[in-house]
């Protein structure tokens, strides 16, 4: 964990999932208003990024949009994902962190948002996910900015 500028790891993550979204007729929309330094691993950051983002591509199967928010909330980097996708159950939402849960989708492991909420835990965050079936869903991960 080190002290980075957050603005350039914004930069260099959407840079690099742009292009995949693009091959999916995936609409990305930023809303950046977090600016100035945080204290994160990149490299598992960008982990967590690419994690959330395979989970809404495999959500909207026929494009759509990822919307991607930052902003600084009570003392913490809010980061929020919103896609238009097919929406998760409630019963899956409730393990969703869990090793080996997965749903919607034939390849894969189940392990990515287990993953997630490590790297999120390890960075003394929270993640939270809400989802409509139908509608989309949003995760949402808060970091303390120290």
């Amino acid at each position: 964990i080190e002290e980075i500028d957050f603005g350039e790891f914004m930069t260099t993550a959407l840079a690099l999932m742009r292009q995949d979204l693009e091959n999916r007729k995936i609409v990305l929309r930023n809303d950046l208003k977090f600016s100035g330094s945080i204290r994160l691993d990149p490299e598992k950051m960008l982990r967590v990024f690419y994690n959330i983002t395979g989970n809404a591509i495999d959500a909207m199967p026929d494009g759509g949009v990822l919307a991607i928010k930052t902003a600084r909330q009570d003392g913490s980097l809010l980061l929020e994902f919103t896609d238009v996708g097919k929406g998760i159950p409630p019963e899956i939402i409730a393990k969703i962190f869990e090793p080996f849960v997965t749903y919607g989708k034939s390849h894969g492991t189940g392990l990515g948002m287990a993953i997630v909420k490590k790297i999120i835990d390890d960075h003394r965050g929270t993640i939270t996910i809400e989802s409509r079936l139908g509608i989309g869903t949003t995760v949402r991960v808060l970091l303390p900015v120290a």
